[in-house]
C-alpha cells in the first residue's frame, strides 16, 4: 500500500508545482481585491487539479519513451518503471480533468475559460498527435501559459467583482517574467542534459538573440510589476515589502551554498524557486490577515 501511494505521489509530482500554483492563485485572488471567501479556496483546488492533470498527462504520454530511456531515477515516471499500470495513469488524468472542470464551472464562465486554457495547453503540450514541446517557440509559450498566466487569471476572475484595471500592468508582468524564467530553464536544461537539438534549435543557434530576448522579457516584467505593486498597489504595500524581506531570508542560504541538483555556476533556477516561495508565504500571510480581521469584526 505504501509503495502504491508513493507511486501516485511520483505520478502527481506536487512538489514541482505546489508553490507556483499557490503563488499565482493567491496573487490573482488578491489582485481582484475581493474579500476572502469560498471562491479563494475553490479556485486554488481547481488550479491544483488542473496543473496536476497536465503533469499526469505528460507522464502518461511519455511513458513509452521513458521506459526505453537508459536514465533512471527514484522520482522518475512510475508508469515507465512499472510501479503503476498505464490504465491507472489514464484514470488519474481523467479524474483530475473532470474535477477541475466542475470546480471551474462553479466559479463562472471567465474562470472556466482560463481553466480550460490550462487544461488544453497541458494536454497539447504532451499529446502525441500535436506535441507542442516538439516545437521550440510553442514549447516556451506553452510553458508560460501552463506555469503562470491561466492560473493567475482563473483566480482573478473567480472572485465576485474583480477590478479589471488591476490587470493592466500585473498581467504583462506575470506573462513576461514567466517567459524569461522558461527561456532560462530551457537554455540551462539543454546545456546540462544534452537534450536533442532539433526541437530546441532556436535556443542553440541563436544564443545571443535568446539572451537579449530574455533581458527584454525580464525588463518589461520588472517595470510592469513595479507599476502594479508600487503605483497601482494592486495588493497592499506591506505584502510587497514582506515578500522582499522573505526573499532575502530564503535566498541567502542559496547564495552561500548551491542548492542540490543545481549547477554551481548557474544558481538562478534555485533563486527563482525561493522567490516563488517567498511570494507564496507573503500572500498567504495576507490571506490569513484578511481572515483574522474579518473574524474580530
Amino acid at each position: 500500500m505504501k509503495e502504491r501511494l508513493l507511486a501516485y505521489y511520483h505520478l502527481l509530482r506536487p512538489r514541482e508545482y505546489l508553490f507556483f500554483t499557490l503563488t499565482y492563485t493567491l496573487l490573482g485572488a488578491a489582485a481582484a481585491q475581493s474579500a476572502f471567501g469560498w471562491r479563494w479556496i475553490l479556485v486554488l483546488v481547481a488550479n491544483l487539479f488542473a496543473v496536476g492533470f497536465a503533469f499526469v498527462f505528460n507522464q502518461v504520454a511519455d511513458a513509452p519513451m521513458d521506459a526505453l530511456s537508459e536514465k533512471s531515477s527514484p522520482n522518475g515516471n512510475p508508469i515507465a518503471s512499472g510501479e503503476l499500470p498505464l490504465a491507472a495513469g489514464q484514470i488519474s488524468a481523467v479524474c483530475l480533468l473532470v474535477i477541475s472542470i466542475i470546480l471551474y464551472t462553479l466559479l463562472g464562465w471567465k474562470a472556466l475559460l482560463a481553466g480550460i486554457f490550462t487544461l488544453l495547453i497541458g494536454m497539447l503540450y504532451s499529446w502525441n498527435g500535436l506535441r507542442l514541446k516538439g516545437f521550440s517557440l510553442l514549447d516556451l509559450a506553452a510553458h508560460c501559459w501552463l506555469l503562470a498566466t491561466p492560473v493567475f487569471l482563473a483566480a482573478f476572475f473567480a472572485q465576485s467583482s474583480p477590478s479589471g484595471s488591476n490587470l493592466t500592468f500585473l498581467l504583462p508582468s506575470v506573462v513576461f517574467i514567466s517567459l524569461f524564467n522558461q527561456l532560462r530553464c530551457e537554455s540551462r536544461n539543454i546545456t546540462m542534459l544534452d537534450l536533442p537539438h532539433p526541437q530546441h534549435s532556436i535556443l542553440i543557434r541563436e544564443r545571443n538573440s535568446v539572451r537579449l530576448l530574455m533581458i527584454v522579457f525580464l525588463g518589461i516584467g520588472i517595470v510592469c510589476a513595479a507599476i502594479a505593486l508600487f503605483i497601482q498597489q494592486v495588493i497592499p504595500i506591506w505584502v510587497t515589502f514582506l515578500w522582499f524581506l522573505l526573499s532575502m531570508i530564503l535566498i541567502l542560504p542559496s547564495l552561500l551554498r548551491p542548492a542540490r541538483n543545481v549547477d554551481v555556476n548557474d544558481p538562478q533556477p534555485a533563486l527563482h524557486t525561493e522567490l516563488e516561495k517567498a511570494a507564496a508565504y507573503a500572500l498567504l500571510a495576507f490571506t490569513l490577515a484578511e481572515i483574522f480581521l474579518r473574524t474580530i469584526h
